[in-house]
């Protein structure tokens, strides 16, 4: 099974099939999914009402804006290029999925267990995310979450040279995230996020947030 290394030698599954070489079987997409070992190849599936699950298949620049899908099962699935823009995937369960490159501005995430799920350089702004269990690990990589709400379970969860200005945190939770190579300066509800890790130089940068956060005030001394 394919890996990849994060973050303090952590390891992540990737999806057990390749992007250079799909599946030659075509798959469509309709309101009853159930796809096994199949390729979707572009196609315009605006606003698409589905449920379901998808196994071993790629998805490649497909416009899935506006779809509204869930209860929805992920297994070794691999989206590239996917155009999820205020799109609502609801009742999500992830089991080795890669999203990489995907357009995602307005999406309403919700995943009730997510196990090895990566989502790589992908735009996330004003979306809503909430994850509700992490199982081994979830990772974000290079992905920018610009005035996004992200709420629930962040234990386990990685966010790797990622963008929060002006994003609200909602935490419940937060053992084992860690934050250290990301933007934090202008992100809001950053006291939930106790128990996760940051680095020196974030603990500098965000003290006056955290301070204004616990109802200090801060003042300089005349």
């Amino acid at each position: 099974m394919p890996s990849r290394e994060l973050a303090a030698g952590r390891l992540i599954n990737l999806p057990d099939v390749d992007a250079e070489n799909p599946p030659e079987a075509l798959g469509t997409l309709a309101g009853e999914l159930d796809l096994e070992s199949v390729l979707v190849d572009g196609g315009d599936h605006t606003g698409l009402v589905a449920e379901g699950t998808i196994t071993g298949s790629v998805l490649r620049q497909v416009d899935l804006s506006g779809a509204r899908w869930g209860p929805l099962t992920l297994v070794d699935v691999l989206l590239g290029q996917v155009d999820l823009s205020n799109a609502s995937w609801q009742r999500v369960v992830a089991r080795r999925t890669e999203l990489r490159t995907c357009r995602a501005i307005g999406l309403r995430l919700s995943v009730e267990l997510a196990t090895d799920l990566s989502i790589v350089d992908c735009r996330l702004d004003y979306a809503t995310l909430h994850l509700e269990k992490v199982k081994g690990v979830a990772a974000f990589t290079g992905c920018s979450f610009r005035e996004a709400t992200i709420s629930g379970d962040l234990s386990n969860v990685l966010f790797l040279d990622c963008d929060f200005t002006d994003t609200e945190f909602r935490v419940t939770r937060a053992a084992k995230c860690d934050l250290r190579t990301s933007r934090l300066t202008s992100a809001r509800g950053l006291l939930s996020l106790r128990g996760a890790t940051i680095s020196p130089e974030q603990a500098v940068s965000i003290s006056t947030l955290i301070a204004a956060e616990a109802g200090l005030i801060v003042l300089d001394v005349s």
